[in-house]
């Protein structure tokens, strides 16, 4: 018998009614979509039930007095405002509680008659529209109540609160690196686990177009995980995802990799047929160990391979391949020509790190404190050059630099660097860390950075104004996110100057950051991959007004973040001259203040620009070479600049393009 309210009794049974269908689905995860066959929307307890139109039950519903199943379906078309396809396939709606009722539209408060209450069950969807079975309440007398006593584990979820693992040592984030099948195959390049480690776990995908679903693991071996079911959509390169580690539900898995033998549900001691067959002949001396159930891996699919097309004049290969290759597309898109490799892997290679770029005397080359935390290793397969930040210490200044006999007016670095997938610079207190111009392009006077001048000629940390400028370092400022563990990139441009609103703005500080200079616009920093080989381009001009040089960053192809309107020092004049004609030189004992410097040049002779002439035709300065200036923070013993576990990260096959 259904029951209703007496008010809504006495309209049913009048001759005209004014009814509506109305059905509430409520997710799982508590979103509730609402809607009514009427021609108005309808408030109902605090809920709106919305008058889409296209949806309708699909057949009468019935229902009988034996305990079989009883269904009914409903039709509806697809609503980005409402219920999605890409949320259907995503299996949002699996499970998801319904109720269908009729109510008076002109009076709801009569109350209602609920016709069907239940769970939604299979979804078919053909083209703009989708038709959805109601399963009635009778569909958990299908369920089995109770336990089997069985040897292996019978937890319905690795971690739930019967089995209480803490996954958080066995979740790992990974980036995927090729695709053998698109909706059932992938692998992952780094970190590559033993084979069945993730067999029966879960993944869900941080990014791409199946971002939020999760997937079980049928199999996993040689990096290639294999999923139980279909995905909704593709999946693609690049894509990261979190992994959680799977259990075959056995005694031995439960004690050897989790060690919760305290929360088995299972009885592994429990005595099977082959026990009660067992006689006195067919009974081992000793019982077997008990060995877990691997899966059967399936093989990726066999694709022809479609003829090769004929190669391009100079070969790109991926970022990161074994093969040192000598392309740079952006930067050769520009005109520029290589100019600079690195000799690693090659029989020439320098025998140390402090002479990485090469081994002539004079360029500038340092460890703070003496801890170099560069070295050569190999790794995936290639030669690179690798930076440490070891755990509970400061990140020393680690400098080193490649002078170019030759001048540039435009001039590039395309490197290939890796951050591992499980890369973390958290600091001690649990925050973020941020490490300064890790590697990129000098621009200055003629011996700026010039081997066997002395320092305090080629270099000048404090800069007041621009004629005591002798050059800049513009490279690659990082950030590393606690909370998401996302490396971020923006550029560092080290004594610059900019022009805002049409004006030149020179310096705020007497090293002239960019993000010091008034009103000059401070660019988002940029997430970068992780997990992956990524090509990393950074171009750089020189101006020639004192306001048009710029520096570009590209990652595999695509520009992530530039700075326009730069003075870096290519402006007609007396740009850059250090000591000669245009400033005195400084008393003996003269302090090397800021208010000294401004006012006499320090050092021992002259540069080779200082004649006004010379200087005029040259105009200014140019690109001398690259660096890599690898630190954290500002060098300093403070917690929040101190990693809380040794994090690395990797570089291959530098090169140089420039253009004069």
């Amino acid at each position: 018998m259904i029951e209703t309210t007496a008010e809504l009794a006495v309209h049913l049974g009048g001759e005209v009614t004014t009814l509506a269908t109305c059905i509430r689905v409520t997710r799982r995860d508590g979103t509730v979509f609402a809607f009514t066959s009427g021609t108005e929307d309808l408030s109902i307890d605090g809920v709106l039930y919305k008058a889409k139109g296209g949806f309708s039950p699909a057949a009468s519903v019935e229902t009988s007095q034996s305990l079989s199943v009883d269904s009914l379906e409903i039709e509806a078309i697809l609503d980005d405002d409402g219920i999605t396809e890409d949320d259907l396939r995503r299996g949002l709606f699996d499970g998801a509680g319904i109720d269908v009722f009729l109510i008076n539209w002109k009076n709801p408060s009569q109350g209602c008659l609920m016709l069907r209450r239940g769970t939604l069950g299979e979804v078919t969807l053909r083209r703009a529209q989708f038709t959805a079975e109601i399963r009635g309440l009778s569909q958990a007398f299908a369920t089995q109540v109770g336990e089997l006593y069985q040897p292996g584990c019978n937890v319905r979820r690795l971690g739930d609160e019967r089995c209480q693992v803490d996954l958080a040592p066995f979740t790992h984030t990974l980036t995927v690196s090729s695709v053998p099948q698109p909706r059932r195959q992938f692998a992952h390049a780094t970190d590559i686990w033993p084979d069945h480690t993730f067999s029966f776990g879960t993944v869900k995908f941080l990014s791409g177009a199946n971002t939020g679903y999760e997937a079980e693991v049928k199999s996993y071996a040689g990096g290639v995980f294999t999923c139980q079911l279909p995905l909704p959509y593709d999946v693609a390169v690049g894509d990261s995802f979190r992994a959680i580690r799977g259990c075959d539900r056995t005694f031995n898995t439960c004690r050897t990799v989790f060690d919760n033998v305290v929360n088995f549900r299972g009885f592994p001691h429990l005595p099977g047929v082959d026990e009660m067959l067992r006689t006195s002949t067919t009974a081992p001396a000793t019982p077997a160990p008990e060995t877990p159930y691997v899966p059967p891996v399936e093989p990726p699919p066999t694709i022809p391979t479609p003829p090769a097309p004929p190669a391009p004049p100079q070969p790109n290969p991926p970022p990161g391949s074994t093969t040192k290759t000598t392309a740079a597309p952006v930067l050769q898109a520009k005109g520029l020509s290589l100019v600079w490799q690195d000799r690693l892997g090659e029989s020439d290679e320098p025998p140390s790190s402090m002479q990485f770029f090469g081994s002539t005397a004079g360029n500038r080359q340092q460890n703070d404190n003496g801890s170099n935390r560069l070295t050569f290793v190999t790794f995936d397969g290639r030669r690179c050059l690798k930076s440490e930040y070891p755990a509970n210490a400061p990140g020393w200044l680690n400098h080193r630099t490649q002078y170019l006999p030759q001048r540039y007016r435009e001039l590039g670095l395309c490197v290939d660097v890796l951050y591992p997938s499980d890369f973390d610079l958290t600091n001690i207190l649990g925050g973020d860390n941020f490490g300064k111009s890790m590697f990129g392009l000098l621009s200055g006077c003629v011996d700026f950075h010039k081997p066997g001048v002395p320092i305090e000629r080629a270099w000048r940390g404090a800069v007041c104004v621009p004629e005591d400028q002798i050059g800049s370092e513009n490279g690659v400022n990082f950030s590393y996110r606690a909370a998401t563990g996302n490396i971020e990139f923006d550029w560092y441009a080290h004594a610059v100057g900019a022009r805002v609103g049409g004006v030149n703005q020179l310096r705020a500080d007497v090293f002239s950051r960019l993000y010091n200079i008034p009103g000059y616009r401070n660019y988002e920093k940029v997430k970068i991959p992780k997990g992956r080989w990524f090509r990393l381009e950074l171009y750089g001009r020189i101006d020639t007004d004192r306001g048009d040089g710029t520096l570009e960053m590209w990652v595999d192809g695509n520009r992530i973040t530039q700075a326009p309107d730069l003075d870096l020092g290519g402006w007609v004049g007396d740009r850059g001259l250090y000591k000669g004609r245009f400033k005195p030189a400084a008393p003996s004992g003269t302090a090397k203040t800021s208010q000294t410097r401004q006012q006499f040049s320090f050092g021992d002779g002259d540069l080779s620009n200082t004649d006004a002439g010379q200087n005029a035709q040259k105009g200014g300065h140019r690109f001398c070479g690259i660096f890599l200036r690898d630190m954290l923070g500002g060098v300093s013993t403070a917690d929040n600049q101190k990693p809380r576990k040794t994090a690395a990260y990797y570089t291959h096959n530098w090169r140089v393009y420039g253009k004069v």
